[in-house]
């Protein structure tokens, strides 16, 4: 059985389904296969070349960008860390020293996050990163993504305790004194207003370069579009008028794309950053 390509079939399934059994999966896509295979290759993948599933939904959520200001930027992570509102940080060196995520009500214009999405990649890759050009699509923005507004709640805290949506329902339900049915059914609603980030390295995360980019475009889908059709996961955000990438490189020097589009006016206002601390409450 070729490896890559059930884990991907695997992620693709995930993505389309939310919350579901391997078995489930094996039905569907490989009913004639070993069972126990599939689930000892998919489990032994897990948090390298498959990470999730996971349920995202936006909700107030500020991104703070913190240039270098003259102090060792471990002793910020580890500010951040203690505040509870921060649920994703990345210590970085280039153009920002930090890079965090904080919810937030007191939200501003220019650093609201309105957009994110860990993309799906094209199976072994319709092209390379350096080949992308979000000029072969129109200029379109990203469209916004709105905070659900009628979760009550009950639905938080499911969201909360089920934010891997494959956990223990019963087990759920005992947290919350509800009935497992309950957490299920709410569950299944909740996720129609929910992302699912399966993000899918087929060289494995640790293999790869990283790189966060925040630049400005009018070809914001296009630049999407674009990630989509290469081998590896990206995510992507939207944070005000700028467009935030974190991208996977075979190497450094498969950025030298962003700089044919600078110099082709179709992104500008681009900054360059490579994380090397993360702080994570999901992962």
């Amino acid at each position: 059985m070729p490896k890559l390509e059930i884990l991907y079939k695997y992620t693709i399934y995930s993505v389309q389904v939310g919350r579901s059994t391997i078995s489930e999966f094996c039905r569907k896509h490989y009913p004639s296969k070993r069972k126990k295979t599939i689930a000892s290759l998919i489990k032994s993948s897990k948090d390298d070349i498959i990470f999730g599933p996971r349920l995202f939904v936006l909700q107030d959520v500020i991104v703070e960008f913190i240039p270098y200001q003259g102090v060792p930027t471990l002793n910020i992570l580890k500010e951040k860390k203690k505040n509870s509102a921060v649920f994703n940080c990345m210590a970085t060196v280039g153009s920002f020293s930090l890079i965090s995520f904080e919810r937030n009500k007191n939200l501003s214009v220019h650093n609201r996050l309105t957009y994110a999405e860990s993309t799906v990649p094209s199976f072994q890759g319709q092209k390379k990163i350096i080949d992308i050009d979000p000029t072969t699509f129109e200029p379109e923005e990203l469209p916004a993504v709105q905070k659900p507004l009628k979760w009550d709640d009950l639905d938080w805290r499911i969201y909360y305790r089920m934010n891997d949506p494959n956990k223990s329902s019963s087990r759920a339900a005992r947290d919350l004194h509800v009935s497992y049915k309950t957490v299920l059914n709410r569950l299944y609603r909740i996720q129609e207003d929910c992302t699912i980030w399966m993000p899918f390295f087929p060289k494995g995360y640790k293999n790869y370069r990283q790189s966060i980019i925040t630049l400005k475009t009018k070809y914001e889908m296009g630049m999407k579009k674009e990630l989509e059709k290469i081998d590896r996961s990206s995510y992507i955000y939207k944070i005000g008028d700028k467009l935030m990438l974190h991208l996977f490189l075979d190497e450094y020097l498969d950025l030298n794309f962003l700089l044919d589009l600078e110099k082709n006016g179709v992104i500008h206002s681009v900054s360059v950053s490579t994380p090397l601390r993360y702080y994570n409450r999901f992962w």
